[in-house]
């Protein structure tokens, strides 16, 4: 066989690239009691350490801002704290129970719906308070394990670009 055919076999079963990568927009999740369940958008800036695969250095864009100075906080996390975007969806439905995100204080937070109310809205708990909030501020929760989101998205709930 010519090299040719052993690089492209080779390639073919390689992992596919991180979408933890420099300057990749994420979320984090600070684990700080106040934000706990809550994801924040940030930018990766680079790996901790070029031996340590599992830790990044991120630059929040809203979480921990210097208000003073607009200087934007730089920390270090665990993968597991960070995930890439999810993906955008069409706006849904949702029914009393279902685990969902709350876009709220400039960060995603994890809660359940309480109550459905008429005009698309609904009461949010967290474990502290309910919120109300309208379709467009929610999408259902979805975590993100081993390159994957669980539960996955249908095609149909995809968002279309315009």
């Amino acid at each position: 066989m010519s090299q040719e055919g052993k690089a492209t076999t080779a390639s073919a079963t390689q992992d596919p690239p991180s979408p933890l990568q420099p300057d990749s927009l994420v979320e984090v999740n600070p684990r700080d009691n106040d934000y706990l369940g809550a994801w924040y958008l940030a930018v990766i800036v680079e790996r901790a350490t070029s031996t340590c695969d599992d830790r990044y250095v991120v630059q929040h864009l809203f979480l921990y801002e210097d208000i003073s100075t607009g200087t934007k906080a730089i920390r270090e996390y665990n993968s597991v704290d960070i995930r890439p975007l999810p993906p955008r969806h069409r706006p849904r439905k949702f029914k009393v129970g279902d685990l969902v995100e709350a876009y709220f204080d400039d960060g995603w937070y994890e809660g359940k719906i309480d109550q459905v109310l008429d005009d698309d809205r609904y009461i949010f708990r967290t474990a502290s308070m309910f919120l109300l909030f309208g379709v467009n501020q929610l999408r259902l929760h979805r975590t993100w394990l081993n390159g994957n989101w669980v539960p996955p998205l249908d095609e149909s709930e995809l968002a279309v670009e315009v």
